[in-house]
């Protein structure tokens, strides 16, 4: 990714001083001189400062909500059961439901006695790097679930009852 937001930044600076050469037509053609200028900076302005990726992952917790828990209710009820063979905890959801996980439509189930977690990419990294939606039973604690005790390394952040926001890198 740095060499694209390198190609990027490139582009948004040459912009931005070209646009600066307007500004010499001043005398010319006025306050219209500033417009490239002033749209440039408000677009840094806007990217710098929107939180781009905490409204998407909102937007799509609360759009598929009901849909998850769809699948953890199933899978409590024993309806959805591990079925990829390289992986005991993998559930492949495959074309039956819209795309709830990325990377896959696939969910990673991890039982602590009778307590069923239940975790929904939302970035599914190489190695041990992911995030998602995961599900914790009642009574149950986010940094039960897998690698996620590890304290410098992990986020966990509630989003509703019995739901986190959680990564791991």
């Amino acid at each position: 990714m740095y060499p694209a937001f390198l190609v990027i930044w490139v582009v948004v600076i040459g912009a931005g001083a070209a646009s600066l050469s307007c500004l010499a037509k001043f005398n010319t053609i006025g306050f219209r001189s500033l417009i490239p200028s002033a749209t440039i900076a408000t677009s840094v302005l806007i990217v710098q400062t929107v939180p781009f990726t905490k409204l998407w992952l909102d937007i799509d917790f609360f759009l598929y909500k009901e849909k998850r828990s769809e699948i953890v209710e199933k899978i409590a009820r024993g309806e959805l059961e591990p079925n990829v063979d390289h992986n005991p905890r993998l559930i492949s959801l495959g074309d039956s439901f819209p795309l709830l996980s990325m990377g896959g439509n696939e969910v990673i189930v991890e039982g602590h006695g009778d307590r069923k977690y239940v975790l929904f990419y939302t970035y599914r990294g190489i190695l041990d790097n992911y995030s998602g939606f995961l599900y914790v039973p009642d009574g149950g604690n986010p940094s039960a679930f897998g690698d996620l005790n590890e304290f410098l390394s992990t986020r966990a952040e509630p989003m509703e009852k019995n739901w986190y926001f959680v990564s791991h890198r």
